[in-house]
């Protein structure tokens, strides 16, 4: 029998609208996979080189999208997303809609996925935790909160129990 999921999307939010999103991606496992902390700072390897560098491909991709800041970890990313807009997929009438931000990071970690497991000759397998951790972000103040929190985020990596330790 499966267990049920626990759902962590705010209650009668639409997450179409155009907003601000702290988000926290997990690695499958917490495993180190994306590199290291050294003096606090990250040192990425390949497959973390792949995870940051997959925001600006994710942004590129949706009209009307813009990755705030974001920081790759050894075992995570944190990043602000903002929907500037309603975000609109393709150019034609069908995939014209709204794509809220499930949509979003599914297809940042669908893509990582993808190019990481080529380089890991790996073809398959699962690379991130199956949910994602999201924060509405509200007014200017909290913005600030969680920029400060992405640019301080390697600086206190030893201090986090719960992603330092996989």
């Amino acid at each position: 029998m499966h267990q049920r999921r626990k759902n962590t999307r705010f209650p009668g939010f639409e997450y179409s609208l155009p907003n601000a999103y702290f988000v926290t991606i997990c690695v499958e496992k917490r495993v180190h996979y994306l590199g290291s902390i050294q003096n606090g700072k990250v040192q990425l390897i390949a497959g973390g080189g792949i995870a940051d560098q997959s925001w600006r491909f994710t942004q590129e991709h949706f009209a009307d999208l813009r990755i705030d800041s974001h920081v790759t970890m050894p075992n995570h990313v944190h990043a602000i997303v903002m929907m500037l807009t309603h975000c609109q997929g393709g150019v034609t009438p069908p995939l014209r809609r709204k794509i809220a931000l499930g949509e979003i990071i599914g297809f940042y970690k669908y893509q990582t996925t993808k190019q990481i497991n080529i380089l890991t000759n790996s073809p398959g397998k699962r690379f991130w935790q199956r949910n994602y951790y999201d924060h509405i972000i509200r007014e200017a103040a909290d913005l600030n909160h969680h920029r400060n929190y992405i640019l301080k985020n390697p600086m206190r990596w030893g201090l986090d129990n719960d992603f330092a330790s996989a």
